[in-house]
């Protein structure tokens, strides 16, 4: 595994997620988001930056209405060439979202309030592939490690993923930016940094 390529890594990971059934995969979404609300780094967070699962990732909805009701939420909001903004809807109407590029759910930038990076105290992150080292592979383009490179280094990098997407060792390079917690349906893993 170790001379996979991220390309091959992220075929690898996609078709183990793709076996889980929606049914699976919405169990599992519940056992993690019960798991991060026991996360001390969530629970003392004023400004958490979270994400709009896509069908088959894990979905941290159950999380982000329990955690939207002590904190300021945030969402990704993209733009060309790999940048990504956060941004916190005013409102939680259906008329506060729309479909952005990738087929996600984006806030509406003129319904919502740009959050600087250094506001953030915690950013829940999604992933195609992890290991139990803090690597992580996305989809290629860029985006989370471009934005966490610009969060305080104080503010914690939970990545959420299903087992099925562990790896080994994913391939990384010095433009990877690791995470400290690791939360899956089998339970929370710390990485051994800061």
């Amino acid at each position: 595994m170790d001379t996979y390529t991220k390309t091959e890594q992220r075929r690898e990971a996609l078709v183990s997620r793709a076996k889980l059934t929606a049914r699976e995969r919405a169990e599992k979404s519940r056992a993690i988001c019960d798991a991060l609300m026991t996360l001390p780094e969530l629970r003392d967070a004023a400004v958490i930056f979270s994400y709009k699962a896509l069908p088959d990732e894990v979905d941290p909805e159950a999380f982000d209405q329990s955690a939207g009701k002590i904190a300021c939420l945030a969402y990704p909001v993209t733009f060309p060439r790999g940048i990504m903004k956060a941004a916190a809807p005013r409102s939680t109407g259906p008329d506060a979202w729309t479909t952005g590029p990738y087929g996600i759910r984006t806030p509406v930038l003129e319904k919502a309030e740009i959050i600087e990076p250094e506001a953030i105290d915690a950013v829940i992150v999604p992933c195609v592939a992890f290991d139990r080292h803090g690597g992580r592979l996305g989809h290629g383009a860029g985006y989370y490690d471009r934005f966490l490179a610009r969060c305080r280094t104080d503010a914690a990098r939970i990545l959420i993923a299903f087992d099925a997407q562990g790896l080994p060792r994913v391939v990384t390079d010095e433009n990877d930016i690791p995470a400290q917690i690791i939360v899956t349906e089998s339970g929370i893993h710390r990485v051994g940094f800061g």
